[in-house]
């Protein structure tokens, strides 16, 4: 919860756990005070009001994940590192890195000099480091660093030391860099992630500062997290108003606590001690304590500590908890943001061929997913959608082979019979397969069966 879930009512910004920032960290490289390290860790591996894990997929395809970077100290980007990832058909992911200096810093930075290209996403235990020149740079699941009593806080303030994040994970974007490529000494930093939309680029979340993201904006919070640093003074009045709610400041306190978190920038110069929230972010800081001070306008302290798994050399952050089991997890289940990206693929191929398409998917049980009907798709075909998906699961088939089988005197003749007339026995029915393993299927109904197939095969390409 540094920065967890700092969408609306503790959900994900946009909705997707991919593009939600949950800290941002700068030190000096220890032993090395003529580099610094930067860190984003983004996508929890959790959710506050579920206890089903988020997607396997560590990182959003085409989305940028920012670190802007003011060295004037006018809260306006003078450098940007900019990381963009892409996925594999063999769901492999890897990450390009781009810097960009000056007033195109400011913008969105998808076009800046590339630093590392196609450096590997790691997904285990083992971190894979990628160098490049005089930078590192680390991609993938990690340990969350970040250490509080969750429980304790939604229990009104009464902390046990149950650390909540001691077993959870998050994504990890690590940069090693010479402090010379910060432009200067003293510097603002702060990240953003960018998602790539239909509509164009739209900013996701940001933040530099643990925590407030998520307690003072109140009703503002998305205004807020669209929002830039420089113009972060219109929401001093929003923070002095939840301030004085939740410590009790009198209005002209409140107004000089809010003035002195916004802009929400991390302050950092690698000459001097690093230490929150004077200088920099070390990843054994103990910020829950100091936000919560603050906010409740008294001395807090949760009773946790730094965790006990953080690295002596880079990247630094632990090993990811229960890889395999999430792995095995991952492998055995059709997540709903899966289900939508192959409807969404499904469906444009539909809209293509001009035929107006049910598409059902359905996941390792055959039990369906999602569904959706297009605009007038026959009403007739949902059902069959639905069946053909569990078939085509049921048997690992798809259903146009099935077909070919099912012919009398064929090897499966009347087999459309079995599983309480479940089994549809034309073309439509595809398994969705990773790393050859069958783990669900779509099923698609609407036009003639040579269409429906094509829509069918559009669909699981995108798995």
């Amino acid at each position: 919860m540094s920065h967890h879930a700092s969408g609306p009512n503790f959900d994900f910004p946009r909705g997707d756990a991919r593009l939600d920032m949950t800290d941002l960290y700068a030190f000096t490289k220890p032993g090395d005070p003529d580099k610094s390290i930067v860190i984003l860790n983004v996508h929890p591996s959790f959710r506050l009001d579920s206890p089903e894990p988020t997607t396997s997929e560590p990182f959003k395809p085409g989305a940028l994940y920012e670190f802007k970077i003011d060295t004037n100290g006018d809260a306006v980007a003078d450098i940007c590192y900019s990381v963009q990832f892409a996925s594999s058909k063999n769901g492999k992911q890897t990450g390009t890195v781009r810097r960009t200096q000056g007033a195109r810093a400011i913008g969105v930075c998808n076009d800046g000099e590339v630093i590392v290209e196609n450096a590997p996403v790691s997904v285990e235990h083992e971190a894979l480091v990628t160098k490049s020149g005089d930078y590192r740079f680390f991609f993938g699941w990690r340990s969350d660093p970040f250490f509080f009593d969750v429980t304790g806080n939604f229990n009104h303030m009464q902390f046990t030391g149950d650390d909540f994040f001691k077993d959870k994970n998050v994504c990890s974007i690590a940069l090693e860099l010479p402090n010379s490529e910060l432009g200067t000494n003293k510097v603002g930093i702060w990240a953003r992630t960018v998602d790539k939309t239909g509509d164009g680029w739209i900013q996701a979340d940001r933040g530099g500062r643990p925590l407030q993201a998520v307690f003072l904006p109140g009703e503002k919070k998305e205004d807020y997290l669209l929002g830039e640093p420089a113009n972060d003074d219109r929401f001093i009045g929003v923070f002095a108003h939840e301030l004085e709610h939740s410590g009790g400041y009198s209005s002209e306190d409140a107004g000089n606590v809010a003035r002195m978190l916004l802009p929400d920038i991390l302050s950092y110069d690698p000459r001097a001690p690093v230490q929150y929230p004077h200088n920099g972010r070390t990843l054994t800081d103990d910020v829950a304590d100091l936000f919560f001070s603050i906010y409740a306008n008294r001395k807090v302290t949760d009773k946790v500590g730094p965790h006990g798994d953080l690295l002596d050399e880079f990247p630094y952050l632990g090993p990811p908890h229960n890889v395999m089991k999430q792995n095995e997890e991952s492998m055995s289940a059709v997540k709903l943001d899966d289900a939508r990206r192959v409807i969404s693929a499904a469906e444009k191929k539909a809209r293509e061929i001009g035929q107006p398409m049910n598409i059902a998917v359905a996941d390792e049980g055959g039990n369906i997913v999602a569904h959706i009907r297009m605009n007038n798709a026959w009403i007739g075909s949902i059902d069959i959608s639905m069946k053909k998906a569990y078939t085509s699961r049921a048997f690992d088939i798809e259903t146009a082979d099935l077909a070919k089988y099912s012919q009398s005197g064929g090897q499966f003749f009347g087999i459309h019979a079995s599983n309480d007339g479940k089994i549809m026995i034309f073309a439509g029915g595809i398994p969705l397969k990773r790393d050859g393993k069958v783990v669900g299927a779509i099923g698609v109904s609407g036009g003639s069966g040579d269409q429906d197939h094509a829509v069918a095969q559009a669909g699981a390409a995108a798995f």
